[in-house]
């Protein structure tokens, strides 16, 4: 394994430990998060944060030391570049000094030496450092070139180089905590803000269209595809950059993998049970769910019940046809929410009021694409869309074809 990649390894098993999502992009770049707010690593340190200025002067070996004397920085002659003096490496993340190894030859050996950092003289860590914030890196490890570390540097001793992407194998070999320490900082630095993650276990997408359009009228970046039964990382919609809500219309096979979907979502609507409840207990829907995640159900359908006393799942809204549904009027008494039709409107109880949505009459009457709008309805809720908005959209829905551009007047 090369320096890059133990340092990638690192990173993600870091991340996985504080479920932070990663996807393998190729063996030497990964990506943390989703979406929008996803962040790459190159080589382990190369990353979104990452200047391109720097990445070029650090490329340029001339350009780099006219940089360096421009600031006042000590360069190593060439007679001590010949061999004299022994040479440092100092590891410099975030402005601060990380760790000093001094490499020197005994013999035909290279020895390889950690140096603590207590005993580098305080003019030379100054000027690592610095050296390091004006070429606009983050992290870079320094070579400099010194008869004594723990005194300032005399004539000609001075920097060697700059690297962008240090070899961590030496670092690791002397200290295995060292790349541990280097990754959680990275990890601090670079951890993204998570999208919302949206999926639907239905017969067919006519919900899940529904609930993209809501989103997308809303001004939500969406994104849309049909999950066959794959690894999520495999998603990609989860890769561009564009992306602000994932939606899944998931195939209800793909339930049936015990890893497929576990802490995906942020909101899960299950309208159709009837392929899955004989692997409810096996599959624990309620592991499908980030723990602050909301389950959105259709009710109607009896079979729904299991689901329903599952203590783990702390956030879940019922859809129904009627209020007098005894499992709305359960959540009624309880403060919980729920979508239901009372007296032909379409009712949104958001825990203490009946908020009326719309009427039924001003939408369409297939009654299968009227409970996927009280499941679409749900969702919106739960994404913070306010009810005026999602009023006013329905209020444009005429028929649901297979088309979803026709779905909505324009």
């Amino acid at each position: 394994m090369n320096s890059n990649s133990l340092l990638n390894e690192v990173i993600i098993s870091i991340a996985s430990e504080e479920d932070i999502p990663v996807i393998r992009i190729d063996k030497d770049i990964i990506q943390l998060g989703y979406g929008k707010h996803s962040k790459l690593i190159s080589d382990g340190v190369i990353n979104d944060n990452t200047s391109p200025v720097a990445l070029n002067i650090i490329s340029n070996k001339s350009l780099l030391k006219k940089i360096l004397l421009k600031f006042g920085l000590p360069l190593a002659s060439d007679l001590n570049l010949m061999g004299t003096g022994i040479e440092y490496n100092f590891l410099v993340l975030n402005n601060d000094l990380i760790t000093v190894n001094k490499y020197y030859q005994e013999k035909n050996n290279i020895s390889n030496q950690k140096v603590s950092i207590d005993k580098v003289n305080d003019s030379i860590k100054k000027i690592v450092i610095k050296a390091v914030r004006m070429v606009d890196l983050n992290i870079a490890e320094v070579k400099l070139k010194s008869f004594n570390i723990s005194a300032p540097l005399a004539e000609g001793e001075g920097i060697i180089d700059i690297r962008a992407i240090p070899d961590f194998r030496r670092y690791h070999s002397l200290d295995s905590e060292i790349i541990k320490n280097i990754s959680q900082k990275i990890l601090e630095e670079l951890t993204p803000k998570a999208i919302p993650i949206i999926s639907i276990i239905d017969q067919g997408d006519i919900t899940t269209k529904i609930i993209a359009k809501i989103l997308a009228e809303s001004g939500v970046g969406i994104g849309l595809e049909d999950m066959p039964n794959q690894h999520l990382g495999e998603s990609s919609i989860l890769k561009d950059k564009k992306i602000e809500t994932a939606i899944f219309n998931i195939q209800k096979g793909a339930i049936k993998s015990k890893e497929f979907m576990v802490n995906w979502n942020n909101i899960l609507v299950i309208s159709d049970l009837s392929n899955i409840i004989s692997n409810i207990m096996e599959i624990k829907i309620f592991e499908l769910l980030k723990k602050d995640g909301c389950l959105i159900l259709d009710i109607d359908k009896l079979k729904a019940s299991s689901l329903i006393r599952e203590p783990k799942i702390k956030r879940s809204i019922y859809c129904s046809f009627s209020k007098d549904n005894t499992l709305i009027q359960r959540q009624i008494k309880r403060c919980q929410e729920a979508v239901y039709i009372n007296d032909g409107n379409i009712i949104l109880f958001d825990g203490s009021d009946e908020l009326p949505i719309i009427a039924v009459y001003r939408l369409i009457k297939k009654k299968e694409d009227l409970k996927s709008i009280l499941l679409a309805i749900a969702v919106a809720y739960v994404y913070g869309i306010p009810v005026y908005i999602i009023r006013s959209i329905l209020t444009k829905i005429k028929n649901i074809p297979q088309n979803i551009s026709y779905i909505f007047e324009s």
